[in-house]
Formats: C-alpha cells, structure tokens, sequence
C-alpha cells in the first residue's frame, strides 16, 4: 500500500469525515483504516493522531478525489 500524504484530524473528527475529506469519498473508509492499525480502537478521534493517506488507486471511479480525476 502506497502513502500519499499524511492527516491531522480534527477532534472529533471519525474515520468517514476523513476519508470524504481527504479521499474524496466516504466509501474509502476501509482504506484508510487498513493504512492505520494502531487507531482501529478509535471512532472519534481526539486530533493529536496522525493518520496516513493511502492510494487508492488509478482506476476511474465516481468516487475518486478531485485531484485524482
């Protein structure tokens, strides 16, 4: 799995805020929580983690980034 980038969320923030926000789509969720084990036991997060930004992939798909299209 390849990292693009890593993200502060904000407190409060949860796994498919992030994955909307950063990914493009909330369906990347599960992405984005595989690139991140150590948080698996965490919903919401407190703001003090980093999380890393994987690739999701170069396929078209209604759900890529904008930055991806």
């Amino acid at each position: 799995m390849e990292i693009i980038a890593t993200y502060r969320p904000n407190r409060g923030e949860t796994w498919d805020m992030v994955a909307y926000r950063e990914m493009g789509s909330e369906y990347y969720m599960q992405d984005l929580m595989d690139a991140n084990p150590k948080y698996h036991g965490i919903s919401i997060f407190e703001g003090t983690e980093t999380l890393n930004i994987p690739h999701v992939g170069d396929e078209e798909s209604e759900y890529q980034a904008p930055w991806r299209r």
